[in-house]
């Protein structure tokens, strides 16, 4: 008995000796997680809102764009509408007004075309950052960037097809001397108007949703950082419980290692000097009493 106590108690001293070390490293490694985990979040965060401005300041060309389109439309319209017949008696008036539309709104169109392919890094940067941030958990931001972004190039691919449709009719009518020219262009331009209120409308939608998306990158940039530090700080102090009964078990194992006599009743008191003496000791002590 006196053997396996002996044993069973160096056994204790190992697992102890590694479990106080195990938790020192698991206490020094969950800070180190916490400043990767933390770095690894502000970066893409603030990747997120660098892609977020740069989208917005392409939306807000494209919209300075399509607002010079919009003026430009209802001023052809008005030339039109203040033309009349001439539209169709006049050729030279039909290529006034060709010009007028290839020129200034194609260029506009054109250009906000442009723009949007310019800022499609920024929709992919900005998507990956939001796919990325909302696989934390406590993060959910809102994946609409590709869609919306889509759906305005969409809409400014139709403004390119009326502009198309109207060079035909212009075309057309120049040659063929058509009666209702001037219903047919207003028509035109009225249908370009409404599509362009309508990728307007879009961006404004894009707006809103890309300053709410600011606002939650913002959020979440000073959140999860404090947040990982919560969990840190918890993981610590359950490391710490765990250190210190590993430092209990290591002082009673060691008390046992050197007096295999102990009796657990003695380890749980503290008394292991006094339990710790040797029944022959006891003997000796008594020996001597009795020959005094």
């Amino acid at each position: 008995m006196r053997t396996f106590k002996l044993i069973m108690a160096w056994i204790f001293v190992v697992l102890s000796v590694l479990g106080i070390v195990g938790a020192l490293i698991g206490i020094v490694a969950s800070w180190q997680i916490r400043n990767m985990a933390t770095e690894a979040t502000v970066n893409l965060l603030t990747a997120g809102e660098t892609a977020v401005t740069t989208l917005s300041n392409g939306i807000g060309r494209i919209d300075d764009r399509l607002a010079v389109t919009q003026q430009n439309i209802q001023t052809l319209e008005n030339n039109i509408t203040s033309t009349g017949a001439d539209v169709t008696e006049n050729s030279l008036v039909g290529q006034a007004i060709s010009a007028q539309i290839s020129e200034e709104t194609a260029a506009n169109i054109a250009e906000a075309r442009a723009t949007v392919q310019a800022i499609t890094d920024a929709v992919n940067t900005l998507n990956a950052a939001i796919n990325a941030a909302n696989a934390i958990p406590f993060v959910q931001l809102d994946g609409f960037v590709p869609e919306l972004v889509g759906d305005i190039a969409d809409g400014i691919a139709e403004l390119e097809q009326g502009i198309t449709d109207f060079r035909t009719g212009v075309q057309q009518r120049r040659e063929e001397r058509i009666s209702d020219t001037v219903g047919f262009f207003t028509g035109i331009t009225g249908q370009m108007s409404d599509r362009v209120g309508q990728v307007q409308s879009r961006l404004e939608t894009a707006e809103t949703r890309l300053s709410t998306t600011t606002d939650r990158l913002e959020s979440a940039k000073v959140r999860l950082p404090r947040l990982y530090t919560t969990i840190t700080i918890a993981a610590n102090v359950t490391l710490l419980l765990i250190g210190i009964a590993f430092t209990s078990l290591l002082l009673h194992g060691w008390a046992l290692a050197h007096n295999p006599d102990l009796t657990l009743k003695d380890l749980a008191s503290g008394n292991n000097a006094d339990a710790g003496q040797s029944p022959g000791v006891d003997a000796g002590q008594s020996t001597g009493a009795e020959i005094e």
